[in-house]
């Protein structure tokens, strides 16, 4: 169990102040991951923190949540955890960037490719999608504090998205997809917008010295 500090955060998360059909995001997602008409039916939205572990419905529509995955890639990851490592297990399946299997034929870093182990219920992402999984995880985390530890059990813990965040950082796209939702819902992730931030709030979280973190630069 980790400490719950939600009042004492750098920046006090905001509530969006209205919550949008995940139907109406869809265009503005394509705009955001440079999808095209033609392959727009290849690609499908993603919770980053599955659906089937947040209770009220309607967080689920928080667009800061949300992301673009390809359809087969959104099918196998399901409500795996995420995982770092290139660990493959005796039934684990190895996805090319679309989706489709693939065999083991050479080392999986040369390859950035995603791992899926069933018995175990882990799953690891192409590196594209780290950092974004990091952020959008310490937002659900900050806005909605009782899913604090749900989120570090069950979909990535604590470390993970802190070297996720430092190892891949921001991108351009996902400040464009930031300033979008906030138009929409009237708040954003901070942690995009101020990315050394995560690493503050983090500390307060786990009741840790992070000073190792303190001279990376954002």
């Amino acid at each position: 169990m980790f400490k719950k500090l939600a009042m004492c955060f750098v920046l006090t998360p905001k509530l969006p102040k209205s919550y949008i059909s995940i139907k109406n995001i869809r265009p503005l997602l394509n705009t955001v991951y440079n999808i095209t008409k033609k392959n727009h039916k290849s690609y499908s939205i993603e919770h980053i923190v599955p659906k089937s572990l947040i209770k009220n419905k309607k967080l689920s529509s928080d667009l800061h949540n949300l992301m673009l995955y390809p359809c087969n890639v959104n099918t196998h990851r399901s409500n795996y955890k995420y995982i770092s490592d290139y660990k493959i297990y005796d039934k684990s399946v190895i996805l090319d960037p679309n989706g489709n299997k693939i065999d083991y034929k050479q080392p999986m870093k040369e390859l950035d490719v995603f791992i899926k182990t069933n018995e175990r219920h882990l799953f690891l992402p192409r590196k594209q999608y780290r950092g974004e999984i990091a952020r959008a995880c310490m937002y659900f985390i900050t806005t909605y504090p009782k899913y604090q530890d749900i989120i570090f059990d069950e979909v990535l813990d604590p470390f993970t998205l802190l070297t996720w965040h430092h190892e891949y950082p921001v991108q351009n796209y996902e400040r464009e997809k930031n300033i979008a939702i906030k138009e929409l819902q009237q708040n954003r992730n901070i942690y995009v917008s101020y990315p050394e931030f995560l690493v503050l709030d983090m500390q307060l979280i786990l009741d840790k010295d992070l000073s190792i973190f303190k001279k990376y630069k954002y």
